[in-house]
């Protein structure tokens, strides 16, 4: 009888520690998950940094830099009605993405058929109110070298600004940044978002591309389309007959419907064609076969 009540109570023990054990798993289990599951906490820098499209937003023409020679000039000057423009916004003592962004744009950019200043013009707009034309002059000579290509120099221009302009620009374009508040930094940073934006000609913004990677071939199609054709060999223009921008990928991919209206149009000029030949052929014909009258 004390035999089975001692192996009752060894049972009952087991049972009630198994019990518990379970319940702390759980609670474990449901902490972490918990844990998991919690909104981190986004730093004050970051919380507006991103972009605003503003798809053929009109940037101020009139707005005033100090260029890498320390001339004055207007935004307008880079915009002559012939040649889209590359726009990037970052800041020249920026440690990694902006010249992460800056050195990918060059290397696509050496890699395409159209030149800078003669097929498009890039311009480098700082968004630190504080740095200096020549500091903008060396970032020059060290991007014109990577491009690799000769007289190239009035393609790339580098401007500093005062923050009231700075800050025109950006809402134009809706390039949101934030300082980075660090006492022990030596310069300022800024947390701002990695795109190029491509304006057309007169200053509208035709296209944003993200990110650090610029396939060639979408850089290229990019500028052809924001200059409405007005640059671009003839296998550019009829890429962008048969091709759309695809805001998923960031690259421009082919449309089914596009190359079905090409083949279409291809076919009724073949025909049309086809049909003139055997026009004037029957016509050739008939003429060659009618009886010559013979003058008596």
């Amino acid at each position: 009888m004390r035999e089975n009540m001692d192996r009752s109570a060894r049972i009952l023990a087991a049972w009630l520690i198994s019990v518990v054990m379970m319940l702390l798993a759980g609670s474990r289990a449901w902490a972490e998950e918990g844990d998991t599951n919690a909104t981190p906490q986004t730093p004050d820098e970051i919380k507006n940094v991103g972009i605003t499209e503003h798809p053929n937003g009109q940037v101020p023409l009139d707005l005033v830099f100090l260029n890498e020679r320390s001339e004055r000039v207007t935004l307008g000057k880079f915009f002559d009605g012939s040649k889209p423009v590359v726009l990037q916004l970052g800041y020249l003592n920026c440690p990694k993405l902006c010249d992460v962004v800056s050195r990918s744009f060059v290397d696509s950019a050496r890699q395409i058929d159209l030149k800078a200043g003669s097929g498009f013009q890039f311009v480098f707009v700082s968004i630190d109110p504080l740095e200096t034309p020549d500091l903008a002059a060396l970032k020059k000579r060290g991007y014109l070298e990577e491009y690799q290509r000769a007289d190239a120099a009035d393609g790339f221009h580098f401007l500093i600004g005062t923050r009231q302009n700075i800050w025109a620009l950006a809402d134009a374009v809706g390039y949101r940044y934030n300082t980075v508040a660090d006492g022990q930094l030596a310069v300022p940073q800024f947390a701002h978002p990695a795109v190029l934006m491509i304006l057309s000609p007169k200053g509208r913004v035709t296209r944003y591309l993200y990110g650090v990677n610029y396939p060639p071939n979408t850089l290229e199609l990019s500028l052809v389309e924001a200059s409405a054709g007005k640059v671009g060999t003839s296998v550019d223009q009829l890429a962008l007959l048969i091709c759309s921008f695809d805001v998923v990928t960031g690259k421009y991919a082919m449309v089914a419907i596009k190359v079905m209206r090409l083949a279409g149009a291809l076919t009724v000029l073949i025909m049309a064609g086809v049909l003139a030949w055997l026009f004037k052929y029957e016509k050739r014909r008939r003429r060659e076969n009618e009886p010559v009258e013979v003058m008596k």
